[in-house]
């Protein structure tokens, strides 16, 4: 259905807005996902019953892959809240979430950088 794939033109504002969009709908998602292994932690052993989770790994697969997306834009602020989040489930951030983390302040230095030198 159209769109400019990053060619020339406003190509790159709306690839830019793309992937702003789809990291806002997998935050969603995930944040579904944290619901889900609240739940699955409060009563595992407790109860037979099947949630979507079935371990809290998954959680942190996908909190890292997140992570990865939130870096290349140097969205230092939403890989914290991502770490937070997870930590408050009980899924420890491990060192890739913080080798994004990392990653991502470099970036967001880099970013207000090329946009700073424009401006002066």
């Amino acid at each position: 259905a159209g769109g400019n794939a990053g060619g020339s033109g406003g190509g790159g504002v709306d690839v830019r807005r793309a992937a702003e969009q789809a990291r806002q709908h997998a935050a969603v998602a995930l944040d579904e996902l944290y619901d889900a292994v609240t739940i699955y932690s409060d009563v595992i052993g407790e109860s037979g019953r099947v949630y979507q989770v079935s371990h809290p790994r998954e959680v942190l697969y996908a909190t890292t892959e997140l992570a990865n997306a939130y870096s290349v834009v140097g969205n230092t602020d939403a890989i914290r809240a991502l770490m937070e989040r997870a930590s408050d489930v009980g899924v420890e951030p491990d060192q890739l979430i913080f080798n994004a983390l990392l990653r991502s302040e470099a970036a967001d230095k880099s970013l207000r950088g090329v946009s700073g030198s424009k401006q002066e």
